[in-house]
């Protein structure tokens, strides 16, 4: 990744066309050198996959709160323009996979394993090609603009201390002088600071500011107000749990001491949920944790980010996204080392 001599950049962008890249190329096998050219399809309609839906709000409170009932009415979640370019794409990379028997030992590899599978018959283990676009789809767009505004935020706090990023910066160069100055995947790994920023951003700044729930049995606890019958929807408040002074004492200060292992172990479970928790936690954890701690890892390390006069003091929200962005972006000053 590489900035120009610009002062000041909306950093929100920048790393959305990085993550767009790198989910490009693992989920669809593309090179969508989104980096180089900001107006690249995979970054515009991964935009409108998020942010654009017919009916708006309205939408969104019939598919997750009347889910039989907009199968029925057969309502969509994006708009047909944005599900033609997913369709074209995947079906382009699933028929020249298959023509030219490339592999790639990717995600896409693993659908078009389990669409052969359909296709000769074994629907239990198979996938239909509509199951394959919905599985890549999904992938993307859990892992493009939640990305992006997770390392958004991240920047952002240490841009306020300056401190965080002078430890992350010198935790990165260390690191990286063991491995003969190469990202290598253990060297990542040993980034355990940096690892930690990440975690204290997600506690601070959710991706989704709550969660909903199935309930798959009774719920019978002593006091009876408190009892949950099976199938009852629950929403659980991870904004809330996540400021919560008892869990995390002065909440609004950024402190990723709070997750060394053993801080983390000293506190209660499902107290840190930005990818949930048991049977029914993101997949793509792992995958999140790993993408958003490269950038940063490359970032910081060759660059100094400082609050500049645009950077708003307290973040404002868009109240109208589903997920937690900033409403005017990330603005901050950007200086090269």
């Amino acid at each position: 990744m590489f900035l120009t001599e610009i002062k000041v950049i909306e950093i929100v962008d920048l790393v959305g066309r990085y993550t767009a890249d790198v989910i490009g190329n693992c989920a669809f096998g593309l090179n969508c050198n989104s980096l180089q050219n900001p107006n690249a399809d995979f970054v515009t309609f991964g935009k409108r996959a998020v942010h654009e839906r017919p009916y708006g709000g309205l939408l969104d409170f019939l598919l997750f709160g009347f889910p039989n009932l907009s199968r029925r009415l057969r309502l969509k979640f994006n708009v047909q323009e944005v599900e033609d370019f997913y369709f074209r794409i995947v079906r382009e990379t699933v028929d020249y996979r298959l023509k030219n028997k490339e592999k790639r030992n990717d995600l896409m590899d693993s659908l078009i394993e389990m669409y052969k599978k359909e296709q000769a018959g074994n629907t239990e283990d198979g996938l239909t090609f509509n199951e394959v676009v919905a599985q890549a789809f999904l992938f993307f767009v859990a892992g493009f603009e939640t990305s992006s505004t997770t390392i958004g935020f991240a920047l952002y706090e240490m841009a306020r201390n300056q401190d965080v990023q002078n430890k992350v910066r010198e935790e990165i160069n260390n690191v990286l002088g063991k491995h003969n100055n190469e990202f290598t995947y253990e060297g990542i790994k040993e980034m355990k600071y940096l690892e930690q920023v990440v975690m204290e951003t997600l506690r601070k700044y959710p991706v989704l500011a709550h969660l909903t729930r199935m309930t798959g049995s009774d719920y019978s606890p002593e006091d009876p107000k408190s009892f949950i019958a099976k199938g009852t929807i629950v929403v659980i408040p991870i904004l809330g749990i996540h400021n919560d002074p008892e869990i995390y004492p002065d909440p609004e200060k950024f402190n990723p001491d709070r997750f060394t292992d053993e801080a983390i172990a000293a506190r209660p479970s499902c107290t840190w949920l930005p990818f949930g928790e048991g049977p029914r936690h993101c997949i793509g954890l792992r995958f999140a944790l790993m993408q958003a701690c490269v950038g940063l890892a490359h970032l910081i390390r060759g660059y100094k980010f400082r609050f500049a006069p645009q950077t708003e003091q307290k973040i404002n929200f868009a109240l109208e996204s589903v997920l937690m962005s900033a409403k005017n972006g990330i603005h901050l000053h950007v200086e090269k080392i």
